[in-house]
């Protein structure tokens, strides 16, 4: 359904939308905008009977009503202009010329009658609401600024969300918003976490049995002679103090 007022390039923006769509299994249905055609045909009936006289309020609750429920309230609408158009001189002339013109041209987008027993839409009141809620709501917010394919990204994923299609609809997009991460980790030049084993034991400087212990510097010298021939290191900490503890894990896991 195309539901636009009657300006040509409205028609024109539709149609090109709808040739970047998937095709339909029948023709767009175009419907003028019930509520913009109300305000020509107030126009047509202000320029026959006074400006908002009493008369004029009346025909035009008369008409509209006709040109909502009648099957053909748009021919008979335009067979009241013209008659009012024949009758009036100078400026309402003009001005009933202008109206029938409009209602000529787009009476074939004018069968409201027939769209309500589709239960179409005949105003775009709801369109405008989606708008403001779909889009100004979540675009407008302070500091915000869009480009074009992030705005669209965000716009396709919210209106499925408001919508209630999230589900059935994310199995189609998945292909183009999922895409597979492949992490790559550098690997250190000397895996040493890979291989250190703790198994032996080193005193404190009370030793055990007499021994004299083993100093902080004699073990950063053990595990960089290791590192460097890639070999297995073999260390344990045990009753050694809290701080030597901690230089050497440092220095084994650097």
């Amino acid at each position: 359904v195309h539901l636009a007022d009657g300006a040509h390039h409205n028609w024109f923006l539709l149609n090109a939308i709808e040739q970047h769509l998937p095709p339909a299994d029948q023709p767009p249905i175009e419907i003028v905008d019930y509520y913009h055609a109300c305000d020509h045909l107030k126009e047509g009936c202000d320029a026959a009977w006074g400006e908002s006289s009493v008369a004029s309020k009346v025909q035009f609750e008369r008409l509209k009503t006709l040109l909502k429920e009648a099957e053909d309230g748009a021919e008979r609408i335009i067979r009241t202009l013209r008659y009012q158009r024949n009758k009036a001189k100078g400026h309402p002339r003009i001005r009933l010329e202008r109206e029938l013109t409009y209602f000529c041209n787009q009476r074939h987008r004018m069968l409201y009658a027939h769209y309500l027993s589709l239960h179409l839409p005949i105003a775009s009141g709801v369109m405008e609401a989606s708008c403001k809620t779909l889009v100004t709501q979540r675009f407008n917010r302070s500091g915000m600024a869009w480009t074009i394919t992030g705005g669209q990204a965000i716009l396709t994923l919210r209106s499925l969300i408001q919508s209630d299609r999230w589900s059935s609809a994310w199995s189609l997009l998945q292909a183009d918003f999922r895409k597979e991460v492949k992490v790559i980790q550098k690997q250190p030049a000397f895996p040493l976490r890979s291989r250190i084993k703790i198994t032996s034991v080193f005193q404190n400087k009370k030793g055990n049995q007499g021994s004299k212990g083993i100093t902080i510097t004699e073990i950063k010298k053990r595990v960089e002679t290791e590192c460097q021939s890639q070999k297995c290191i073999n260390v344990s900490v045990a009753n050694v103090s809290r701080k030597q503890t901690t230089l050497i894990k440092s220095c084994i896991n650097r």
